[in-house]
């Protein structure tokens, strides 16, 4: 493994300890908002490993998706950022156990990516995928382990012990309530999503 590569998964881990929930430093605070090209690069590259060959809609609708064109499918850098930044915060719901506001802060990404209409049917999934190994990697279901030929993402043996505070739990909900609201069709309360 190279050093540069080495270096990266050592950013995802730092990453993912701030992003943790519970409180921070100020310092902490900045480094958590701060999401490097190379985190990016480098979730985006594991999230093309999670996307399948052929995706199912909701609707029914199959989603053809060939796997050795990523460069067709994989989104802009700083498009991708956004994606990780709401990934995140779906991240910590889960870790709360605050599955509404979860389900909601998703739903409003996937709204608000299909409003935009710049996407296609391929990157939607991508997104999909890239918001879903976020979510992964930040709860412990995931982590980067290196083999002969690649550092590949692999099921840890547990999941992070979190106590989330009421605290926690307000600020998620506060955060998810706004970004809901920016969805194109936003309701009042992401619960009666």
């Amino acid at each position: 493994m190279t050093s540069a590569r080495i270096g990266i998964l050592a950013g995802l881990a730092i990453w993912a300890a701030a992003s943790a929930v519970g409180p921070m430093s100020a310092q902490a605070q900045a480094q958590k908002a701060a999401i490097s090209d190379k985190t990016v690069l480098t979730l985006m590259d594991f999230a093309w490993a999670l996307t399948p060959g052929e995706y199912t809609t909701e609707t029914g609708k199959v989603v053809k998706i060939n796997k050795d064109k990523f460069d067709q499918v994989k989104l802009p850098v700083d498009d991708a950022r956004e994606v990780i930044r709401v990934a995140r915060l779906s991240g910590q719901a889960q870790l709360c156990e605050m599955p509404e506001a979860q389900t909601a802060n998703y739903e409003t990404l996937m709204e608000r990516e299909v409003a935009k209409a710049k996407c296609t049917d391929q990157q939607l999934v991508f997104i999909n995928k890239l918001h879903l190994f976020t979510v992964m990697t930040l709860t412990g279901q995931v982590k980067a382990v290196e083999t002969d030929k690649a550092t590949t993402p692999q099921e840890p043996p547990g999941k992070p012990n979190v106590t989330c505070t009421e605290a926690d739990r307000k600020r998620i909900e506060e955060q998810v309530i706004a970004y809901v609201k920016t969805a194109p069709t936003a309701p009042a309360d992401p619960k009666k999503k």
